[in-house]
């Protein structure tokens, strides 16, 4: 753009010395003349002087004229070749910018069938290895034609992260984060690829084991803690931080506190665990899943000492009406919350009449109970 201003200025200018030109050449000639004029006077007659400057006004005049229209024309033209010029360069950019969006639409047109293919191999069909493979070259295909792309890298990452090729999947996170270091979804997915790479490389340590047979009396049951524990807990700090920066910058708060919960709980912090589930709950109580665990690991931290627990308690009668919201309305975990409803009526006084204890109990069944619970 500057350029086209610069050569449109110099053509201006350049008009505008000509049509100077032919000024100064019409004052310089009559200068002359009249400087010829005053040199000669007396050694010319007067009826000489008067024919001789006549026919020297005469031919001085024609070619004065025909200087100045020459030079007129001349400076004429440059203005308009000037202008004209401009138009031609403003046309010849509109079609360059013209150019250029058409190729960034025909690109992101590319860019959207590679990835609705691969996310329709994903999610929509057998989704077996062959399936996987296939949307990943399709990702690749995406990045090789169109660049470098927030959306299409956090995408590319799910898929390795669904595939669990965990250590692809952080380099794709990178990747999107180096884009923008404020994408929340960059920052969780990250955090959890980096969490799946360290659990998977860690030696399972359970902390219970489930046991063969039940005593007969409940009271002698305690919920089956079945987390298994991460040793390593020193990469856990920097995934906490990538959650946190995540959930600053407006990331789902649901899904930061599920992981959150998660972590602690793998890392043997249970009460905090159980925190952040009861928060991500909270934020999105349409997902049973969040409910069930926060009333799960809850009773998991007080087993032991739920006889001591005011059936009045302002926090087991939120877990009593989760766990009823949940048996009544999620088909998933539906028999374990009445497993656990029956569980807490056994164990602490006055929680439940004994028609709700075996409402409870018939709404479930042993291999359910089996599946939760250990002896003390």
């Amino acid at each position: 753009m500057a350029r086209k201003k610069n050569t449109t200025a110099r053509f201006l200018i350049f008009g505008v010395v000509i049509i100077a030109v032919f000024l100064v050449i019409i004052v310089g000639l009559r200068l002359i003349d009249y400087g010829i004029l005053f040199t000669f006077k007396e050694q010319i007659p007067h009826y000489l002087r008067y024919r001789r400057a006549t026919d020297f006004n005469s031919y001085k005049d024609v070619v004065t004229v025909i200087t100045g229209v020459l030079t007129l024309i001349i400076g004429l033209a440059t203005l308009g070749v000037g202008l004209s010029f401009s138009k031609i360069k403003e046309k010849e950019q509109h079609i360059d910018r013209l150019i250029e969006k058409t190729k960034e639409k025909q690109n992101d047109l590319e860019r959207f069938l590679y990835i609705e293919e691969a996310r329709t191999l994903l999610y929509l069909k057998d989704n077996s290895p062959n399936s996987q493979r296939a949307a990943i070259t399709l990702y690749q295909k995406a990045e090789t034609c169109c660049g470098a792309n927030l959306q299409l890298y956090l995408l590319k990452a799910d898929a390795y992260l669904l595939i669990e090729q965990y250590a692809d999947a952080i380099t794709c996170y990178n990747k999107a984060k180096l884009l923008d270091g404020t994408s929340a979804q960059a920052l969780l997915g990250l955090a959890r690829a980096q969490y799946y790479e360290l659990a998977s490389s860690s030696p399972d340590k359970v902390i219970d084991k489930k046991p063969s047979q039940l005593p007969l009396s409940p009271k002698d049951w305690v919920l089956l803690n079945d987390t298994v524990e991460i040793e390593n807990v020193q990469p856990i700090r920097g995934i906490i931080r990538l959650l946190q920066e995540a959930q600053l910058h407006g990331g789902d708060k649901a899904e930061i506190n599920f992981e959150l919960a998660r972590i602690y709980r793998k890392t043997n912090k249970l009460s905090r665990a159980v925190l952040h589930y009861k928060q991500a709950y909270l934020e999105k109580r349409t997902y049973p899943d969040y409910g069930f665990l926060y009333c799960y690991y809850w009773i998991v931290q007080h087993c032991g000492k739920l006889s001591n627990i005011s059936p009045n308690n302002s926090e087991l009668k939120s877990i009593v009406k989760t766990l009823y919201e949940i048996g009544e309305n999620d088909i998933f975990h539906s028999k374990e919350a009445y497993a656990l409803l029956w569980y807490l009526g056994n164990n602490i006084k006055g929680l439940s009449g004994v028609n709700d204890l075996w409402a409870c109990f018939n709404s479930t069944n042993i291999f359910t109970l089996k599946k939760l619970f250990r002896a003390k």
